[in-house]
């Protein structure tokens, strides 16, 4: 994967959350795959469930030591051939459940307010969500493209109905996804979480090309 990731050769790298499973320790496991990663934009990361449910406060000084932009509820302006855009990223819903129960200092619940309170009106932004059960109120507020994962595709997909395990219980489940003006894509991951397997949805480096213009479209490799 990271080779992959690698040969791309992107101008901003990007990780939407679960980068870790059950314990903090596991970011080492993923440092050593993916510290040496670089991106003339930066590299970028955001909070998933499994990062919460590991223990945030430790996750978090993990990925910033990697060399991780960790972005909770904030977005950075960044320039690309002399164009400015934004780039926000969200809380996990799983620091609602956590704050009830380990209250600390650095809370990784979302707020989408304060992610996009900085970004200045008509400016082109991007924002990572992990679960794309923050999509409908991110499109609600006009973000023209949110990348999320989460899903996995439920590890068990039939692409060409466009269904997968995970779409009894979300809205948005798979693949891309239009509201309006704004698009959601979908990246299905590129491990498993329980059972070790995945059928109908192979591991994915997503490769993004933003151009400019007035359709709203996606073009993934």
């Amino acid at each position: 994967v990271a080779e992959e990731t690698r040969k791309a050769e992107p101008h901003l790298i990007a990780y939407t959350g679960d980068q870790v499973d059950d314990y903090p320790r596991d970011m080492e496991v993923f440092a050593s795959y993916f510290g040496d990663l670089k991106a003339p934009l930066g590299t970028h990361a955001i909070p998933g469930n499994h990062d919460v449910y590991a223990g945030w406060h430790e996750v978090r000084p993990r990925l910033e030591k990697m060399g991780a932009n960790v972005l909770v509820n904030r977005a950075v302006k960044l320039t690309h051939n002399g164009a400015d855009f934004w780039l926000g990223g969200t809380g996990d819903p799983a620091g609602y459940q956590m704050a009830r129960f380990m209250p600390c200092g650095d809370s990784a619940a979302p707020d989408i307010a304060k992610t996009l309170s900085e970004i200045p009106n008509g400016a082109f932004h991007v924002v990572l969500a992990h679960n794309p059960a923050l999509f409908a109120p991110l499109a609600q507020r006009g973000v023209p493209l949110t990348l999320s994962g989460h899903t996995h595709y439920g590890q068990f997909a039939i692409p060409v109905l466009n269904w997968c395990l995970a779409s009894p219980f979300l809205r948005f489940a798979m693949e891309s996804h239009v509201v309006d003006r704004s698009l959601l894509y979908i990246n299905p991951g590129t491990n498993y979480w329980g059972i070790p397997f995945r059928i109908g949805t192979p591991p994915e480096v997503t490769v993004l090309t933003l151009r400019p213009g007035s359709r709203v479209e996606i073009s993934a490799d």
